[in-house]
């Protein structure tokens, strides 16, 4: 009877194992996928960090440049009003060169007299 016995408990215990093994296999697969989903929300959230990281400094990378480009336009129209002036100042200087030279050449050297040095007509 010792093994009818051992028999009978192998099988039965066989039996028992095959009911409760595909169980235990489908609850370890549903937390082992539970695990990898987790982790790849993890991940997810990581790169979604990244990339709104990424994004608030493309963000101040653009509102820099497009402060500096306003500087850049306002320094460029100050030297637009600085080339003016510096045209100005030269033509007024030119105008001023060329009646210094005309009243040279109306300039009597000896004063009071008929005669003038240098003979000009004036």
């Amino acid at each position: 009877m010792d093994w009818v016995e051992i028999v009978i408990g192998f099988v039965g215990g066989g039996m028992v194992s095959m009911l409760t093994i595909p169980s235990v296999v489908k609850r370890s697969k549903a937390e082992a996928r539970a695990v990898e989903l987790d982790n790849l929300q993890k991940a997810v959230e990581g790169w979604k960090e990244l990339a709104d990281e990424r994004q608030e400094a493309n963000h101040d990378r653009d509102s820099r440049i497009k402060e500096l480009n306003e500087k850049i336009d306002s320094l460029y129209e100050q030297i637009g009003v600085l080339r003016a002036d510096r045209d100005a100042k030269i033509e007024e200087n030119t105008t001023l060169k060329v009646k210094i030279a005309t009243d040279e050449v109306k300039l009597c050297m000896v004063r009071g007299c008929a005669s003038r040095e240098p003979q000009s007509g004036y």
